[in-house]
């Protein structure tokens, strides 16, 4: 990939990206990481694999301490920013690598996918520390994910004249049609 290109949302791109694609667990954080765990057991999935995007949802699943025995956190891609102001997450303590990289608001850079794949291709646990804003590495951590691993978002709510979308917890299972789906939306974002 060209380290010197940018994917930029469009007003068209962050209108879809509103609706989420994966499975919306409405309520809090607090209320939603049960109910994750439930939606495993009850869909039998042992063990599976999930990557945390976002401050909030990475220091909830982060602080579970029963986390290590239902789940495997893969990745978490935080920016130490939350709407109501910063937000310190101490990586050094949990055993993952923390990795830097710069990531503008509204963009997607080709440093950032380049990290995300080296370091879901590794068996390392990982943070990505974002210095910019994190939210839209939902996408490449989708498209270069193994099947079967779970990508976690935290969903504001989102009222608009046409629908609105409560708030909650946005989780999308990684397969082929969510790869899909989520590669077209990347190529409407404008190259810059």
């Amino acid at each position: 990939m060209d380290p010197n290109i940018s994917y930029k949302i469009t007003p068209s791109v962050r209108k879809l990206l509103a609706n989420p694609i994966g499975i919306l667990f409405e309520g809090s954080i607090e209320e939603n990481i049960p109910k994750v765990k439930r939606w495993f057991e009850k869909n039998d999935i042992p063990y599976p694999s999930i990557i945390c995007v976002g401050d909030v949802v990475s220091n909830a699943f982060l602080k579970d301490p029963k986390l290590s025995e239902t789940v495997f956190l893969k990745m978490c891609i935080i920016d130490e920013k939350t709407k109501r102001g910063n937000f310190k997450i101490d990586a050094n303590i949990l055993g993952f690598d923390q990795i830097q990289v710069m990531n503008p608001a509204g963009e997607i850079t080709t440093t950032a996918i380049d990290i995300i794949k080296k370091h879901l291709s590794s068996d390392a646990k990982s943070i990505l520390l974002v210095d910019g804003e994190e939210d839209l590495l939902v996408i490449p951590a989708i498209l270069h994910s193994h099947e079967n691993t779970f990508v976690l978002y935290g969903q504001p709510p989102f009222t608009d004249l046409d629908f609105s979308i409560p708030a909650g917890l946005v989780m999308i299972p990684v397969n082929s049609s969510t790869q899909k789906q989520v590669q077209n939306l990347l190529d409407q974002f404008e190259k810059v």
